[in-house]
């Protein structure tokens, strides 16, 4: 059985392959220095999640919020009272591009990427 955040990584998976990303996802996650991963997400990774195609459709639809992401409805709004979706999305996958190194500490976010980690990211 496949969980709801199943369904946002399987989401955020396809998005890599209809946009030619999925090797890109790979360089990201081994990417050798945090400067080097930043390179990637600002050029290649974060237009794709960030886009405004997917800020609307999925990140404002309080269904795929709620089954998806896990965010109930109450918790939603209440963040909808101070920003938008995107600028939410943009405030949470942006420190963790910019300040984790994923390649060397950061396994949890490979397993999301790449459905796998490494000795190194763990």
């Amino acid at each position: 059985m496949i969980g709801y955040s199943g369904h946002a990584l399987r989401l955020a998976k396809a998005a890599f392959w209809l946009t030619g990303c999925s090797k890109v996802v790979h360089d990201f996650c081994s990417a050798p220095t945090l400067d080097a991963q930043r390179k990637i997400w600002d050029d290649k990774l974060r237009p794709v999640l960030l886009s405004k195609f997917i800020t609307r459709i999925f990140l404002s639809n309080p269904a795929f919020l709620w089954n998806a992401l896990g965010v109930p409805i109450n918790q939603a709004n209440c963040f909808l009272n101070e920003t938008s979706t995107e600028q939410f999305a943009i405030d949470t996958l942006d420190p963790v591009a910019y300040g984790t190194h994923i390649a060397s500490g950061a396994y949890h976010y490979q397993l999301c990427l790449e459905q796998k980690y490494t000795k190194e990211s763990w």
